[in-house]
């Protein structure tokens, strides 16, 4: 059990360096699953990250998440993913040192009670004594993982924690408990998936999502695919009760068929700095800019007219509302359902097309 001793006492240490009270870097909460931090700038402003420790831990180092879009952010977890230590005394050292740097402050003297040479050599599997205690045999690395519970997403601590998932909802911690350890078993078998800046901005979206409003009242829902943060399945349920498209969806209804409109949200590792791929499954529409492959004539989805500042929501609403400008229409006769590979066919040819002679906005008296 020498390694979770170890983790123990590592935490404990930076507890104790680093409390709520520093007036740069905070432990928010800590267990042995996961470590929440708080870097603090003079302005008042603050990044929130949390480590997340692996269930083969001190062999794979913690992984970093953080809400943040500041780039600063996004290039010191990067940096983190490539270290050569897994030690998490010495990817804080890092974190913490690289953030000063790149905010131009003073680092803080605690941090030079944390010794990263000495942690260099532990947990590498090296022969030196410095490492031996790292060197956990089948049966206390088993013991570890039992103690693991992918809970990624629940408080540790007492009330008062500022952490950026205390109001997200129940289903949001159990779907993204699920996406954590997915990317754990990943991470482990060296077939990482997604990027820093991808994940962080995609839980983010989730958890937002299932505290929206519009969530809430049904308008629209989401899943993720096999718990796969880049692929979604999301239902329109409701759009401009007066629409025509909107009773079409009602008489769906009443012959005891799906009276929704099921979207397929494809993200790239390069969101949020690259739109989604964004198509129609079911049921066959025409008009409302759907294309007959079932891609969607929007320029808010091309590269050019996306912008990194759009929520997922966002983009459903918008996509809800552009089918009632458009006139949308359910197609009762066909029973069709369009396929990825000719919604990519059909876009490819959209964004060629618009490429060339730009794109029109049709005024408000045409719909």
């Amino acid at each position: 059990m020498a390694c979770i001793q170890k983790l123990k006492d590592d935490i404990g240490l930076l507890e104790s360096l680093f409390p709520k009270t520093h007036e740069r870097v905070q432990i928010r909460s800590s267990s042995l699953d996961e470590v929440s931090i708080r870097f603090v700038k003079p302005d008042t402003t603050h990044y929130d990250l949390v480590a997340s420790i692996v269930e083969n831990y001190p062999r794979t180092a913690p992984l970093w998440f953080s809400d943040s879009e500041d780039g600063t952010v996004s290039s010191v977890i990067e940096e983190l993913a490539s270290s050569e230590s897994p030690s998490l005394l010495h990817q804080f050292h890092q974190l913490v040192s690289r953030l000063c740097e790149l905010n131009q402050l003073t680092v803080p003297a605690e941090l030079l009670q944390i010794m990263p040479n000495q942690e260099m050599d532990e947990g590498n599997g090296t022969d030196d004594d410095g490492g031996s205690e790292y060197e956990a045999d089948d049966v206390e690395m088993s013991e570890y993982e039992d103690m693991v519970d992918d809970t990624l997403f629940e408080q540790h601590d007492g009330a008062g924690d500022s952490k950026p998932e205390e109001d997200a909802p129940p289903e949001a911690i159990a779907i993204l408990n699920k996406v954590v350890h997915n990317q754990r078993q990943a991470h482990m078998k060296g077939n990482p998936t997604g990027s820093v800046s991808g994940n962080s901005r995609l839980m983010r979206e989730v958890r937002e999502i299932y505290a929206s409003d519009a969530y809430k009242n049904k308008v629209y829902t989401i899943e993720l695919v096999n718990d796969n943060l880049y692929e979604w399945n999301v239902h329109l349920l409701k759009v401009d009760d007066d629409s025509q498209l909107s009773k079409d969806m009602k008489q769906l209804a009443r012959e005891n068929k799906p009276s929704y409109l099921h979207f397929k949200f494809h993200f790239k590792d390069t969101f949020p700095f690259e739109p989604p791929f964004v198509h129609l499954v079911s049921p066959s529409v025409q008009n409302g800019f759907v294309l007959s492959g079932g891609a969607l004539c929007m320029e808010l989805l091309t590269k050019q007219g996306w912008s990194s500042a759009y929520s997922v929501e966002s983009v459903v609403l918008q996509i809800a509302a552009t089918l009632v400008k458009g006139k949308a229409r359910i197609n009762f006769e066909s029973n069709n359902s369009y396929t990825m590979a000719r919604a990519q066919q059909s876009f490819k040819s959209l964004v060629s097309i618009h490429q060339k002679s730009g794109w029109y906005t049709p005024p408000s008296a045409d719909g």
